[in-house]
């Protein structure tokens, strides 16, 4: 615990179609997704790192949520 940043962190969580679709609408180019499949790219990496990413403090499924209730939902949980 000494070691952990003084930071509130949320693993903002989604499937990886979700964010592949995200990621092609902002039009920005992702080096490790530049594969035949990116979405088993997207998969084999979540595999590997969700481990990590699930000891955040908070973890929200975001797939379903409006920016404005993410937002909120962060404004309530960095008060709490």
């Amino acid at each position: 615990s000494l070691l952990r940043p003084r930071a509130l962190v949320i693993y903002l969580r989604m499937r990886p179609e979700t964010a592949l679709a995200r990621l092609r609408r902002a039009k920005r180019v992702r080096p490790l997704l530049l594969t035949a499949d990116p979405v088993a790219t997207l998969r084999r990496l979540l595999a590997e790192r969700e481990p990590a990413y699930l000891s955040a403090d908070h973890v929200l499924d975001v797939a379903s949520m409006t920016p404005a209730s993410l937002v909120a939902e962060i404004v309530r949980l960095a008060g709490a």
